[in-house]
């Protein structure tokens, strides 16, 4: 068989693909090169000028290392996403848990001493039902706008 007369396997399908993939690339730098500005110019309106600088400087390399070696940045996104999880785990556990612990659970055990029932959960003791019964309403139009 002649070259000619192969299968053209490699011209079939989306010939753009590859520029969706560096378009998506591009974008998802641009968008974490931003937030990195907006950071720095915080950081730098806070005083701090150098780390400003140094946060403006990552954020040029980290788009250049998109549009000029990618997979250094595919590289790089893959191991932010994985820091970047691992961080939002670990804040989670160190604020929440705590704040539950030292803010809810006090706050529900003051209530059970107080007796409180602020969302009237305890059925009524004389009563047949939950339901409650509500003043009646006129039936003009002006009873139409706020029903509740």
């Amino acid at each position: 068989m002649s070259t000619s007369q192969r299968w053209p396997w490699m011209s079939l399908g989306n010939d753009d693909a590859p520029d969706k993939i560096t378009a998506e690339r591009l974008r998802r730098s641009c968008a974490r090169a931003a937030l990195l500005v907006a950071i720095a110019i915080l950081i730098g309106l806070l005083g701090h000028i150098k780390s400003a600088i140094v946060l403006t400087i990552l954020a040029i390399c980290l788009t250049g290392s998109a549009v000029f070696a990618p997979h250094v940045f595919d590289r790089l996104d893959s191991f932010v996403a994985v820091a970047t999880g691992c961080v939002g785990t670990l804040l989670a556990w160190i604020v929440l848990v705590p704040f539950f612990f030292l803010v809810i659970t006090p706050a529900g055990i003051v209530r059970r001493a107080l007796r409180g029932d602020i969302l009237n959960l305890t059925f009524p003791a004389r009563s047949q039902s939950l339901w409650r019964p509500k003043s009646a309403r006129g039936d003009e139009p002006e009873s139409y706008r706020r029903q509740f």
